[in-house]
């Protein structure tokens, strides 16, 4: 930030910045870890769907595929079961594995026979802010940083599951996340024209059990 703006801007530019830089550090690491996973995880590629892919749209037949090799692998629901209420419109909600997913295939998910919305659980407080639904002991959350293979075509999409413990970050020298802010005229700065403000961190990630973490590849419908 140069000085001009630091003087002449009327708004928190700084915390409007650092707001920005926490946001980029966040989705980074949520890169990284995504990255690895796709890399290293089990897969099962999506064949019941109607679409005519050689990897199709994802189907309930699939997602129960992959909830078959949790559970023979006595991988452990993440979330608890959710009975339900008297509440007109409200269903329980099973305990459950966790599914991320693109945003792009928001409505392949909402198009599936038992698939339901979050509008409908019985606790409204467990809803993440990503939350799309559950689909019986799987529950999904979106992310616009989904994975998509666009090196084939169509394009296919990881559709990571896991179990509780399935995977985990590793912090070096504990630390996480540092920012920071050189005043003007630190460095080379003779004028004091030029604030910067910038993160960096040390962050590893690893799949702790092989049999806890599915990659469920799918087409679009």
């Amino acid at each position: 930030m140069s000085d001009d703006v630091i003087i002449t801007v009327q708004d928190q530019t700084a915390n409007e910045v650092a707001d920005m830089l926490a946001q980029n550090m966040a989705s980074t690491y949520d890169k990284i870890v995504r990255n690895m996973l796709v890399a290293t995880a089990a897969q099962i590629d999506c064949l019941n769907g109607v679409n005519g892919n050689a990897i199709t749209e994802i189907t309930t037949t699939d997602l129960e595929l992959a909830v078959d090799y949790l559970t023979g692998n006595n991988g452990k629901k993440l979330s608890p079961n959710q009975e339900g209420v008297n509440a007109f419109g409200t269903a329980p909600v099973w305990a459950a594995y966790w599914m991320v997913i693109s945003t792009d295939l928001r409505t392949d998910i909402k198009n599936l026979s038992n698939f339901n919305p979050t509008a409908d659980y019985p606790r409204q407080q467990s809803v993440l802010e990503s939350e799309l639904g559950a689909c019986d002991e799987v529950r999904v959350v979106m992310t616009s940083e989904g994975y998509k293979d666009t090196s084939v075509s169509p394009a296919v999409y990881s559709n990571l599951l896991f179990a509780a413990n399935g995977y985990g970050r590793i912090m070096i020298d504990d630390q996480y996340m540092e920012m920071i802010i050189k005043p003007l005229g630190a460095g080379e700065d003779p004028l004091n024209q030029r604030q910067t403000m910038g993160w960096k961190g040390r962050l590893g990630s690893v799949i702790l059990d092989d049999s806890w973490v599915i990659n469920l590849r799918s087409t679009k419908a």
